[in-house]
C-alpha cells in the first residue's frame, strides 16, 4: 500500500538511485527527496542535470565509490540531512504537483490567450 510505501521513504537515511539503462528520469528520486531522503545518484545520472550535486543529492562513480560515500554520510549525519532537507526543497519549489500543472496549464493556454 502506498501509506507503507511513503513510511519506508521517510525512514530511510539513504535512496540509491541505481543507473538504468539509459539517460532516464526515474520517479522514485522526487518520492525520496520529498520524503526527505538523501538521494544518491549516479554521476553520470539524468538527475544530476536537474539537481544541484553537493546540495540536492550526492553522487557515485562506481560500486565502490558509493559504499565508501554511504559509510562517510552515515557517519557524518549533520551533511547528510542537510543534503536531504535542501533536496526536499528543492523538489518542492521546482517538482511539486502545483509546479507540473503550473506548467502545463501555462503551455496549454499562454496568458497571451485571455482564457482563464
Amino acid at each position: 500500500p502506498t501509506t507503507e510505501y511513503v513510511r519506508f521513504y521517510q525512514r530511510a537515511q539513504i535512496v540509491i538511485n541505481l543507473p538504468p539503462s539509459g539517460f532516464q528520469i526515474n520517479g522514485h528520486v522526487l518520492e525520496a527527496l520529498f520524503c526527505g531522503a538523501c538521494v544518491f545518484e549516479h554521476e553520470r545520472g539524468a538527475w544530476t542535470t536537474l539537481l544541484e550535486v553537493g546540495r540536492d543529492c550526492v553522487t557515485y562513480t562506481d560500486p565502490d565509490d558509493l559504499v565508501e560515500r554511504i559509510w562517510y554520510y552515515l557517519m557524518h549525519d549533520t551533511e547528510r540531512v542537510r543534503i536531504a532537507e535542501h533536496g526536499c526543497e528543492t523538489a518542492q519549489q521546482r517538482y511539486s504537483a502545483r509546479q507540473l500543472w503550473t506548467s502545463i496549464f501555462d503551455r496549454v493556454w499562454p496568458a497571451s490567450c485571455g482564457v482563464l
